[in-house]
């Protein structure tokens, strides 16, 4: 429910940017407003992932892990979601500190894993 709910918020949030930039500045208004709706959700989906991935590979765990609770914070999936945890996970062992990633993985269901997850 969680994530209608995240997925609902964020169409709602797109959708009054353009209507209040087009109540305000007319049709350009929601011209401006899409633009930065689309921007947004590009930068949510596109940006955001690659950019924590490339803050972990490059060794900057730390700014990979906000990167990373963002991800976890808009997540529109479970799935999306536990694998924007075990980034972190991967993060905090990284850093060093183990009883930060002890406690994110307590937040898993072991059961609820994929395979792959499972791995990590």
């Amino acid at each position: 429910m969680r994530f209608v709910v995240r997925i609902l918020g964020w169409l709602t949030g797109a959708l009054a940017l353009v209507v209040a930039l087009g109540t305000v500045a007319g049709r350009l208004g929601a011209l401006v407003g899409l633009a930065g709706a689309v921007a947004a959700t590009l930068w949510q989906w596109l940006w955001l992932p690659r950019s924590a991935h490339a803050a972990f590979e490059a060794g900057a765990f730390a700014r990979a892990a906000r990167r990373y609770r963002i991800l976890g914070l808009l997540a529109g999936t479970r799935t999306r979601e536990r694998a924007a945890l075990l980034s972190r996970v991967g993060c905090c062992v990284a850093l060093g500190e183990l009883a930060g990633a002890e406690a994110l993985l307590a937040r898993i269901d072991p059961a609820s894993l994929d395979v792959a997850e499972r791995v990590v």
